[in-house]
């Protein structure tokens, strides 16, 4: 079971300034959290040294790139008008390079505001999840024809598979996993396996595996690919195609809990020439 984690960033006007001309900025950030449980793992909330870190910016103000630790609990003077707050978790860079380039969740928001001369104001700026969550599985029927140990599942930003390149291996029936197997951190499978991508960009995977009791493998570049979304888990389920007497495999992706995305999708290994084979 997978719930979402959302943080609320509420940056609260508190009072007037002398200057009619200007207002009074103050901070407070607060989280609002549900459980996330993936096999057993939970986060329950961000640490405050996590939520220290977040980065908040307003264009038109001293307030560039600053941690919200350090700006807490001060007061910020601003001449009447219109701004824009924002704030990050992290910047995307850092989201796809972090956890041995497996990455991890951004969580970013914005929010227009206005100071108005002689008033009081609050604005609240929503931060949610800003980039896409990919993991693999093989589900029952795969493995009721292909070797497990010898599977491996790339996922690329790119064609060519050179573009952050990502595998995924140590596949390991989970006790909460169902007839599935995950992709696991190490072969301990001390872990399930993650990775974070930015929204709407492309994905491209490719499976290598060997039919059980088979000596070489077959790798299969699945041209289809898949489309991110922000805030949204792409479950890519590897499965054997059973309705081709040629064999082959077939792979769907389904984003957030159980429906369907629209980039979902079923490819025939042989038909159609959705799937290269070398």
């Amino acid at each position: 079971m997978r719930k979402s984690l959302s943080l609320i960033v509420l940056i609260t006007l508190l009072g007037c300034s002398k200057d009619n001309r200007k207002g009074t900025l103050s901070f407070q950030l607060t989280q609002h959290v549900e459980v996330i449980s993936d096999h057993n793992q939970t986060k329950a909330s961000l640490s405050d040294e996590e939520l220290a870190a977040f980065t908040i910016n307003v264009p038109g103000t001293d307030i560039t790139d600053t941690p919200y630790g350090e700006i807490k609990g001060k007061d910020y003077i601003l001449a009447i008008g219109n701004y824009t707050a924002s704030a990050e978790s992290c910047t995307q860079e850092a989201s796809e390079n972090s956890g041995n380039n497996f990455g991890c969740p951004r969580y970013a928001g914005t929010k227009d505001f206005e100071i108005s001369a002689g008033g009081n104001a609050s604005v609240t700026i929503p931060c949610s999840v800003a980039n896409s969550k990919i993991s693999v599985l093989l589900n029952a029927d795969f493995l009721a024809l292909f070797d497990k140990t010898a599977t491996t599942v790339i996922i690329s930003k790119n064609t060519d598979r050179t573009d952050r390149a990502l595998e995924f291996g140590h596949f390991t029936v989970l006790e909460d996993s169902g007839n599935s197997a995950v992709a696991m951190t190490d072969a301990s499978a001390s872990a399930s396996r993650y990775a974070f991508y930015p929204a709407a960009i492309n994905l491209y995977i490719s499976v290598t595996t060997r039919k059980t009791g088979a000596t070489e493998t077959v790798t299969y570049h699945l041209t289809t690919p898949v489309a991110t979304r922000s805030a949204t888990w792409h479950k890519i389920s590897v499965g054997a195609n059973l309705n081709s007497t040629s064999g082959g495999i077939n792979v769907t992706v389904e984003g957030g809990n159980t429906q369907p995305v629209n980039n979902g999708f079923s490819i025939d290994g042989y038909r159609n020439g959705s799937v290269t084979e070398d």
